[in-house]
This record gives C-alpha cells, structure tokens and sequence, in this order.
C-alpha cells in the first residue's frame, strides 16, 4: 500500500528547506514566514488561531511571534473583547516582505503539480482536504491530553472517514436525513406534522436544491465504509438569515444514527466543521439548537457555544423553539 505520509513529507520538507534558503534576504528562517503569511492574510488574527491552523504548539508560536515584532514585520495590539489576548497585525515591512513570500509560494505550487488535469488537481486539492480533516481530528484529542489507540493497527477502512455528499448520494441522504431526524424529534412532534415536514423538508429535491446551493456542503461520516451520519455547513451567501455574526461558518445540522450514537461521531464532524471553519479563515461558528434538546446543548456548551437569541422552527404546523448559538474559533 502506498505510504502517502511518506510522498507529502518529502514534498513539505523540500519546499521548505527552499524556502528557508531564499527567505534569508528577508531574515526569515525555521518557518517564520508561515506566521507571517497567516497575518497579513488575516490581520487582527490571535495567536491561539495560529496555533490550530499551524498545527504546533504555543510555546512555538509565542516565539515566533515574538521575532516577528522584534524584526518589525508584525505588531500587537490589545484585543478590545478579551484582555488577555492580543491581535496580530503586519507592519508596513511585514506586508512588503510578504509579497515574495506569496509570489514563492505561486511558483512552488505551479511547479508541484506540473504535468496535473485540471480534474486531476481539482480531486488532489479534495482529498488533502479530507485528510487534513481526518489528522485534525487526531491532532485536536492529543493537543486535550488524549491517546490514540493505534495497538490493533486499524485501517481507513474501519476507522471513522468523513466524506463530502455528491449529487448521486441524494437518494441516501434523504433516507439518512428522515432517519435520523425522526429519530431526534419523533417523541415531542405529532405524527401528521412530522410526515409532512419529512416530506416537504428532506424530500429529494429539496435536498438536491440545498447541495447544489453555492456556500453549502454536506459531509456523510462512514464507519466500516457504512454511512452512520452526516453534517451539513453553511458559508458566506448560504449562511441563513438568523445568523447574525459577520464572518460566520454556519453549522447547519448533524445527525448520527441511532445505532452509532454515544461512539464519538459526533465529536468528529464538529471537529471536521471546526477545521473548516479554521481553513476558510472565519471568526464564528454558528447554529442553532431545539430549546428542550439538553444532550445538544450540553455538547455545545463544552465546545465555548453561548446563546445568542431564539427563532422559530416550524415543523409541519408546530412553531418549535430553538436557540441561535455562537463560539468563537480559535
């Protein structure tokens, strides 16, 4: 089998050596210029953001940091909401010392995938993307003091693979999503107003219209290469009308069956909507939540969610309650 971890390190290390000889002019080395692109890119950002999106470790953030604003590339400045915290902003010589920076970058990504499709370079970027998210996942457990479990040498194939929903998987999300829905709210909802949100909410062409809406994703999560539940994440102009923080990924719905539940799957899409947040450069994630849905809300308040309003949700003729809530991503 091949050994793809091997293929990117070689790739990674090469570019950077590269890029740590010819960044010497700009006094950049060991990396730094990963810090300094994050900032100009995303002026105001916080050192805890640059931790998740690196993926390294604080105390190697704070130091790199802190050469930055000694060279004069970046400064500090007093985050206006939170005391403790400081935002990250490029000085004049930071920004122009980052436009060789991004021009190198262009060069280098032209010369990786010379000799690629469009398609080709198109499923290449998708499946880094997955395994991005699948290492994300690994990496936030053991950043929380976990372990993982790698004795019995599971492969993707039984290990929990969260993958992006395709036109052609209409007919099994919509299965899934009546499924696990009823599941949710079957207790507390009257039978008639229940088949008639099924069918008019998750019927195939509404979900059809929902995948094919610019800004909108859905994500099954398969164990054993068996599909055990989905997500669903809104972006930009798809981020519904409730939400009201600028900048905001949307986290729309996630739902396990019933059979998978209490296995952590849960855990792992928000995780995956976390990492998406963080790679689309956002400052809020938002959703919102049934008002009587306590294991819900208990899972999101772990997670830094704090209510900020209520708005309907009608399901058939019963104008439910859900509250609208926010956490900051970091």
């Amino acid at each position: 089998m091949l050994d793809a971890l091997r293929a990117i390190g070689v790739v990674a290390r090469a570019l950077d050596s590269i890029a740590n000889i010819e960044f010497r002019d700009l006094n950049l080395t060991r990396g730094q210029y990963l810090y300094l692109v994050r900032i100009v890119e995303q002026p105001g950002i916080i050192q805890e953001q640059l931790v998740n999106q690196l993926k390294v470790d604080r105390a190697t953030v704070a130091r790199s940091v802190a050469k930055l604003t000694d060279q004069g590339l970046v400064t500090k400045r007093p985050d206006p909401a939170n005391g403790k915290a400081n935002r990250l902003y490029p000085t004049a010589a930071g920004q122009a010392a980052y436009v060789p920076i991004h021009q190198e970058n262009a060069y280098s990504l032209h010369q990786a995938l010379a000799g690629m499709s469009p398609e080709e370079v198109q499923t290449l970027e998708r499946l880094l993307n997955q395994m991005c998210a699948n290492v994300d996942h690994d990496w936030q457990l053991v950043k929380r003091g976990g372990h993982r479990d790698y004795s019995q040498g599971a492969t993707p194939m039984t290990n929990p693979q969260i993958i992006p929903v395709t036109v052609a998987q209409i007919p099994q999300l919509v299965q899934l999503a009546r499924t696990t829905f009823a599941d949710t709210f079957n207790a507390n909802t009257a039978p008639d107003d229940m088949a008639a949100f099924l069918d008019t909410a998750y019927s195939p062409a509404a979900l059809t219209a929902e995948l094919n809406t610019p800004g909108t994703t859905f994500w099954f999560i398969t164990v054993g290469g068996t599909v055990a539940g989905y997500l669903k994440l809104n972006v930009d102009a798809a981020v519904t009308a409730d939400v009201k923080a600028t900048n905001a990924l949307e986290l729309e719905r996630i739902y396990i069956l019933p059979a998978y539940k209490h296995q952590g799957l849960g855990s792992r899409l928000y995780d995956h909507a976390l990492h998406m947040a963080q790679r689309l450069h956002k400052d809020t994630i938002a959703l919102g939540v049934w008002e009587h849905n306590e294991p819900a809300k208990a899972f999101y308040a772990k997670r830094g969610f704090h209510k900020v309003g209520a708005h309907a949700f009608v399901v058939g003729s019963d104008p439910q309650r859900d509250w609208l809530m926010e956490a900051s991503v970091e």
